[in-house]
């Protein structure tokens, strides 16, 4: 009997836990390290006065996360029928709503007609939204929306890397946003308890592999990549170097109720022309079931702020808006140098990082991680099945199992 292909995944957080996950379901015998803690930036804190997620707050439904979340045992609930509203703030916040965008996809279908609607080559969004949706529509729309979501403008962002899943040949159906009623910490720690009794081995050290026989696949912060693809490829590791960060701030904040909510919805993304503070705002107890009792708002800010600076930020933001409410409690989390900056310069590097595949592959080594385009829970989670699918075929057919 052959014996299984093994490989070691350098990094416990998201991507590290999925491709395990995957990994084990294929076959493999899986070693799992990470030097910090399950579940990386990832995790939600139960206080008196609600629910804090202290990164992402929901994953986007596709069948194969309801797969996975089924055999691990974590039911997910859907987005409450009052988050269908979304609002942009210019002066005021206005809903969108959907005749808003008929203009931009007529624009769209016009340009995907002359097959001008994919992004070109190092083109910025702004540039890809003026010349594909239109100046108004990029204006007042797209411009608030990117910085809500990356705290970067979209004068600076790539448009291919932001709109890879929207043009992927293959592309998984995404539905709307999902979460476990308890928060993203229970569907993680559901993952930790899985992958142990599936007989992963799992610990917590800080590790440095040389690879001896099978696979090894790292899914640390693209920094730590930098330091460990040093003795495998330095031309990798130097592109690694080079990568630049952005820093956001998110200040989860509790007011107490004070009758109807002023602005019922998902929540409002701020125009960065506007003299807003904050780059967006989440209305958590109308997002998901189980995130009151009291009004749940979690204020992202494209900036390090401290704990005094963000109060004031939000206190001045929800003057302005009109909101009531004192605040109960503030609870501040950085992400400091964590996130990817995700310009023109950052796809020339991943460009250059793909010529090295090869290479890489060769040596049994796999990347997975934000930093290469796969930005999300989800379209993360949906990497690492393919990859997973891509080692065991490269194990089939060296004869490995």
């Amino acid at each position: 009997m052959k014996p299984k292909p093994r490989v070691h995944i350098i990094g416990g957080g998201f991507s590290g836990l999925i491709t395990a996950f995957y990994a084990r379901e294929a076959g493999f015998e899986v070693h799992l390290s990470e030097k910090n803690r399950w579940g990386g930036l990832l995790g939600t804190k139960t206080t008196p006065e609600g629910l804090v997620e202290e990164a992402a707050n929901a994953f986007l439904w596709t069948a194969e996360l309801e797969r996975v979340s089924s055999v691990i045992g974590v039911p997910l609930q859907r987005t409450l029928a009052s988050a269908k509203k979304r609002y942009v703030a210019t002066d005021i916040p206005r809903p969108l709503a959907p005749r808003q965008f008929l203009p931009a996809v007529w624009n769209f279908i016009k340009a995907a007609v002359r097959r001008h609607h994919r992004p070109f080559p190092l083109e910025t969004l702004t540039g890809w939204g003026r010349r594909v949706l239109g100046p108004e529509f990029t204006e007042k729309t797209l411009r608030p929306a990117t910085r809500g979501v990356w705290g970067v403008s979209a004068d600076q962002l790539s448009a291919s890397l932001i709109l890879a899943p929207m043009f992927q040949k293959k592309r998984e159906r995404r539905k709307g946003s999902v979460s476990p009623q308890g928060g993203l910490q229970v569907w993680i720690d559901a993952l930790v308890r899985h992958l142990q009794s599936q007989g992963v081995v799992m610990k917590i050290e800080d590790s440095r592999v040389t690879i001896n026989d099978g696979f090894l696949v790292l899914a640390t912060s693209w920094k730590q990549k930098a330091d460990l693809l040093q003795g495998f490829s330095p031309m990798a590791a130097e592109l690694y170097r080079q990568m630049r960060a952005t820093s956001l701030t998110s200040a989860t904040a509790h007011f107490a109720r004070t009758g109807e909510s002023a602005y019922p919805g998902f929540g409002i993304l701020f125009h960065p022309d506007h003299r807003w503070k904050a780059a967006g705002v989440l209305f958590n107890d109308q997002i998901f079931e189980n995130r009151g009792p009291h009004r749940s708002e979690t204020w992202i800010f494209d900036r390090v702020l401290s704990e005094s600076e963000a109060r004031e930020a939000v206190l001045e933001d929800r003057a302005r808006l009109g909101l009531q409410g004192s605040m109960l409690a503030l609870r501040v989390t950085h992400a400091v140098e964590a996130l990817p900056l995700y310009n023109t310069d950052h796809e020339s590097l991943l460009i250059k990082l793909k010529g090295l595949t090869p290479e890489l592959k060769a040596k049994h080594i796999y990347l997975i991680g934000n930093e290469l385009g796969d930005i999300g829970l989800t379209s993360l989670g949906l990497r690492a099945r393919d990859l997973v699918r891509e080692m065991a075929a490269q194990a089939a057919s060296e004869g490995q199992r």
